[in-house]
């Protein structure tokens, strides 16, 4: 997470962080920082504006995309926090569903 190359401490919001790492990556096939070495994966995600997901989407799946930006928000403060995650979880999780 951007917090944690910062050298700052690692939190539950990195982990939310990661989740929407992951969430890309099954929506695109593609990861939202690409680099082909790790020094420079790292400018990509404190410096470089995260890829806001674009895709076509239908209702079911409209909310995964947005939570997946929400997640991928550089500033740990406009993340999601757990609990509201958990509380989006069974629309999220139906809508991935939806995808596989």
């Amino acid at each position: 997470s951007p917090e944690c190359i910062s050298g700052k401490k690692y939190t539950k919001k990195t982990d939310m962080w990661s989740l929407g790492i992951i969430l890309y990556h099954m929506m695109t096939f593609k990861l939202p920082f690409l680099s082909n070495n790790h020094h420079e994966m790292q400018k990509l995600e404190t410096r470089r504006n995260t890829k806001t997901l674009k895709i076509s989407v239908t209702e079911d799946t409209q909310t995964v995309m947005l939570m997946t930006n929400l997640l991928l928000c550089k500033s740990e403060d406009d993340r999601p926090k757990i609990r509201d995650f958990i509380i989006q979880q069974k629309i999220i999780w139906q809508s991935i569903g939806g995808l596989l």
